[in-house]
């Protein structure tokens, strides 16, 4: 009997590895969009410190100076805020736009693998087939040699 030979088999590798390198680029997307979260919260904890800052300077003596610089820091830390908030939206959407694309690819080998599986499940169909037929055949030979004795 001859081996299973997939005839698309190289075109089945080759959208594996398309599909491992979505993978990767996805992974790499999640990683940005990860650091630009952590990097909104840093500033928005730094702006949070800066506030009770500002707060605490109006016991005791006022530092009018000291006041005008720490709202200056606080003015610009919620500049870095808005810029930071934009950088992490669009992270967020170059991640979904890799998870389709990861999914679009997935759903394309998996074309291919059901098109492997069913060719396979022809094949061991075929060979059974044929085993059964040869069975059948040498059941026959013996049946005649036994009534020809």
């Amino acid at each position: 009997m001859k081996k299973f030979n997939f005839r698309l088999e190289r075109i089945l590798r080759f959208k594996e590895q398309i599909e491992q390198q979505k993978r990767l680029i996805l992974a790499d997307k999640s990683r940005l969009l990860k650091r630009e979260k952590a990097q909104l919260v840093e500033l928005t904890a730094k702006k949070e410190s800066y506030l009770r800052i500002y707060s605490s300077l109006f016991r005791g003596k006022i530092d009018v100076r000291r006041l005008k610089t720490t709202l200056n820091y606080i003015d610009r830390v919620s500049g870095d805020m808005v810029m930071q908030a934009r950088r992490v939206v669009n992270a967020e959407t170059k991640s979904e736009e890799a998870k389709i694309e990861v999914r679009d690819s997935m759903r394309d080998r998996k074309k291919y693998d059901k098109l492997k599986e069913r060719k396979h499940k022809e094949y061991d169909f075929n060979i059974n087939r044929e085993e059964q037929k040869e069975l059948d055949e040498i059941a026959s030979r013996l049946k005649k040699t036994i009534l020809t004795e």
